[in-house]
This record gives structure tokens, sequence and C-alpha cells, in this order.
């Protein structure tokens, strides 16, 4: 296979939040510095997938987006039309796009099925029809929580797609961290085409300068607490919890606070909070930056749902990091959180337990403690992924370009770890 031929397909449904697709580019990147002449479809249900930037000879097709009400239900964010409706124009473009394009590579992101199986028929289809075509499934860390996962599954059909369609699942963490076969009772069979690659992480240089950052935050010498929901879409009680501590804390408070509320918080929720932190000082309120890893790299301590983006790379900094996970309608932040802070690398707080002074309380606890605990994460991923797609599609014969590009990822993320201690 010629390396200037290949075609890869990244799927990433992106129905709320901004964590798939962030991440799928980070795997994207990778992929084009091993195959600099290969070309890179990304499929996204993402509304902010403009937001961010792509690898040469790499396009998107943006699908209609849709996100989730409170009990997890999905629904259209823009069209007026049912879901069942968007959900087939979804479906059909997408397969129409697989089968067009013809990829060599179909990595999935997350969702074996696809946002609400719109998938299957494209893999099947892709599948029966070019069998060359390699399937790869790129699932984060955690799935959920594993006793919801051990009964959804099999009612959904997806451990027969693990086993008939997927050529690889790619486990985007560690085995030691939560064994993903194990807790999800799956079948041997498809436990033997799992591969732990650590974490994924890319190394980026800065693009936003110490000073302009510091020059949005306002004046003031004490500590930097950086207060970031993701996407925001649900990000509000965090916020709010944390803007009614510092408030109850007055002139007392020590540190100075850099709030990003991000794109997809309702403009009503973002209106409370932008008038919460007007009678606030210390407090900095920002809507969204492609830059937020600067803004962390500037932090002294980060506060943060239990996202897998927002712990990486805050960790990956060697951030103190308090946590506040989501616990619904998955509960994949809430074991991520116990997993870590179990490891010595995080705080967290349970929402459903605590008032804006326990939070405030731990934020406060975070920037005064002393080490005590050393772990290690491992953020070699995107290095690992690449490879393991390499071997897959039978590059045995690689460039000399690509493999030293891959053996420089590996050396780069496989010595580095952290030592995050609170």
């Amino acid at each position: 296979m010629y390396e200037a031929s290949l075609r890869f397909l990244l799927y990433s449904h992106d129905t709320y939040g901004l964590g798939h697709i962030r991440r799928t580019l980070s795997i994207a990147w990778g992929l084009a510095a091993a195959f600099p002449r290969a070309s890179f479809l990304c499929i996204t249900g993402s509304a902010r997938a403009h937001s961010f930037a792509f690898p040469q000879r790499t396009d998107f097709l943006r699908l209609p987006a849709v996100t989730k009400d409170g009990a997890g239900r999905y629904t259209p964010l823009e069209l007026g039309i049912s879901f069942s409706k968007i959900l087939a124009v979804r479906a059909a473009a997408i397969e129409a796009a697989t089968l067009a394009y013809a990829p060599h590579l179909i990595l999935v992101d997350h969702a074996p099925l696809g946002m609400a199986g719109e998938l299957i028929s494209a893999l099947h289809r892709a599948r029966a029809e070019r069998p060359s075509t390699r399937i790869v499934l790129g699932l984060r860390d955690i799935y959920d929580e594993g006793s919801l996962v051990r009964e959804s599954w099999p009612r959904e059909g997806i451990p027969a797609m693990l086993e008939r369609v997927y050529d690889r699942i790619l486990v985007y963490g560690q085995q030691e961290v939560f064994d993903v076969a194990s807790e999800y009772s799956l079948d041997p069979g498809v436990a033997r085409k799992i591969v732990y690659t650590g974490y994924v992480y890319r190394q980026e240089p800065a693009r936003e300068p110490a000073e302009t950052i510091r020059s949005q935050i306002g004046g003031g010498t004490g500590p930097l607490v950086l207060a970031m929901v993701g996407g925001g879409g649900d990000g509000h009680s965090m916020v709010q919890s944390y803007l009614q501590g510092i408030a109850a804390m007055g002139s007392t408070c020590p540190w100075r606070s850099l709030v990003v509320t991000g794109p997809l918080m309702s403009a009503w929720w973002k209106k409370l909070a932008t008038e919460a932190a007007h009678s606030l000082p210390s407090v900095r309120l920002v809507d969204f930056t492609p830059n937020l890893r600067d803004y962390i790299a500037l932090a002294d301590v980060v506060l943060t749902m239990g996202g897998y983006n927002s712990l990486v790379e805050a960790l990956a900094l060697g951030k103190r990091v308090v946590v506040v996970p989501r616990f619904k309608p998955r509960k994949e932040q809430l074991v991520r959180a116990e997993r870590f802070a179990r490891l010595g690398l995080i705080r967290w707080v349970d929402p459903r337990h605590s008032t804006p002074q326990d939070l405030v309380g731990s934020v406060k606890q975070a920037l005064s403690a002393a080490p005590h605990h050393l772990a290690e994460l491992d953020f070699g991923g995107i290095g690992r992924a690449v490879k393991e797609i390499a071997d897959l599609l039978g590059e045995t014969r690689a460039p000399a370009a690509m493999r030293e590009s891959l053996a420089r990822e590996l050396k780069a993320t496989s010595s580095q770890r952290t030592s995050s201690a609170i």
C-alpha cells in the first residue's frame, strides 16, 4: 500500500461538549505526522469543529447537530425537525460519505454504533463491500460505570458489533486504572482486540503569551485558579457554586479566578454567571478560547468537571486539580474522579453532597497543601495509537520519514510522566 494513497475516515459524534472532537483531532495530528501525504476526512456532529486547527490534507463533514436534554435524550440543536428525521439525515450522510471516500481505515471515537446507531449501516457496508478496510474503535479510558455498561451494551448489540465488525479496540487509558475487559465482562475474543495506548495528550507550543492572559485576568499577584467546564452545556451548576463560594469569602479570598464558561452554556446561565462575577473583583469570565492549554499552564489550581481531556491536560501539565464530576446521565466522570483520587492525582468534590463553601474549601486546601503522594499516568496515547494503526494497515515497509516520526513521538511520550501531588 502506498502511503500517498492512504485515506483515513475519523468519526466523532459530539452531541454534548467538545471532548470527542478534540481527542479525534489529537489522533489526526499524530497520524498526519506519521503519514504526511495521506488524506483525512473527519465526520463530526460538533457545532464547534470549525474552531479547531486541522492537519493539512484534512477536511470535515459537519453533521446536523444534536444535543442531550437533562434525561440524556437526544434532541436536535438547531433544526426544527424530529430526532428520528435528523438521525436519518445523519446516517444517510455518513453512509454515502463512507462509501464514496472508500477509506483504508475508519477510526470511530467512543461510540461503537455511532450516535443512536447511526454508524451501523455504514460500517456493515464498508465491511461487506470493502473488506480490506480496517475498522478501529477508540475508547476513552472509561465509557461508563461497569454495571450500567454490562446491562446496556448487550441490549444494544454492542458486543456483537465489537466481535464482528471492529478489527481493533484502542483504549485511551491504562489497564491498571480501569480494566475495560474485566469491568465490562467482555468475551475473550473481544478482549483480545483491546490495546491500551495510555492517555491521549498532544504536546503543543504556547499560542497565547502569558502576558496577554494575565492582562485578561487583571491585576493582583495572588495565586490563579482556573475554573473550566468543558463545552459548558451542563457546567452551570459548578460555575454557580464556585461563584457563590467566592462571594461568601468576600475580601478574604486570597486568589484570583479565571472562569471559562464554555461555548455551549445557555445564554440564561451565562447571563447569571456574568452578573455574579461582576461584583467579584478577583474573578474574570471567558466564554471560549481555542488556546485553553495556555490558560491551564498558567494556573496554580485547576477546578474542573471530570472530563477526559480536561483532566489529562491539567495532569500532563503538572497541575493541582479539584474535580466536580458529572454524575448523570453517565457516571464516567464520577468513576474517573474516584479512580484518579485513589491514585493521589486529584481532589474531588461530590456535587450531590456539597456546598459552595465545601467547593472553595477544597480549592483552598489544594493551593496550600504540600505534595504527599506520587502517582504516574502514561501520556503516550497518540504515539501508540498511531503505531497500532500502522501495524494494522500492514505498513511494515513504512517510509523512513514515518518511522522517524513515530520513533520521536513514542520516545517523547513514553518518557513523559506526571507526578501530580496534592
